[in-house]
């Protein structure tokens, strides 16, 4: 009788625990197009960062921007690199940002910029990606050059991320 308790509690517990961990809310990067349709989340662990990689529309030189997830939601803007000066490209930080000149590469850092969203409109000749956890996507895969892609962040109870990632 009393093992019979044991095994009744211990299926409790690991149940209620099971319920938590999906209930739990967690950071979500997510893709939609022009009309708001969801097109690709991610989920984002703590302290995550993603990559918007492009070539320039003017210097014609790749340039990475580093994006993490704000707390309260939205997306901060951490570091910018690219090779070369040009027009429309970083050359001076603001407030507690550093420029640094690295071996073929300069880089913005420091820096807390703050978007609700960021929207991209997909170059035909920018070749847009995104960089994330080791893995490239161009953007095309997911919008035609032209289109525009809006990148957020939404926070999401676990099992409602894992059915969607199923879905993709």
């Amino acid at each position: 009788m009393e093992r019979r308790i044991r095994r009744r509690l211990t299926a409790v517990l690991i149940s209620c625990s099971v319920f938590v961990l999906l209930s739990a809310i967690v950071p979500t990067l997510t893709v939609r197009n022009a009309s708001g349709t969801l097109l690709r989340i991610f989920p984002l662990g703590a302290g995550d960062s993603f990559i918007i990689r492009y070539t320039h529309s003017v210097a014609r030189r790749p340039v990475r921007e580093i994006f993490t997830a704000a707390r309260d939601g939205g997306l901060l803007l951490r570091e910018t690199t690219f090779d070369a000066f040009g027009a429309g490209l970083p050359f001076e930080p603001y407030d507690a940002e550093r420029f640094l000149v690295e071996r073929d590469v300069f880089r913005v850092v420091g820096m807390r910029r703050r978007f609700p969203s960021v929207t991209v409109r997909v170059g035909r000749v920018a070749e847009h990606a995104l960089l994330l956890r080791g893995n490239e996507t161009p953007l095309r895969a997911w919008e035609k050059p032209g289109g525009s892609l809006t990148f957020g962040v939404e926070f999401r109870p676990v099992f409602w991320i894992a059915f969607q990632v199923v879905l993709q």
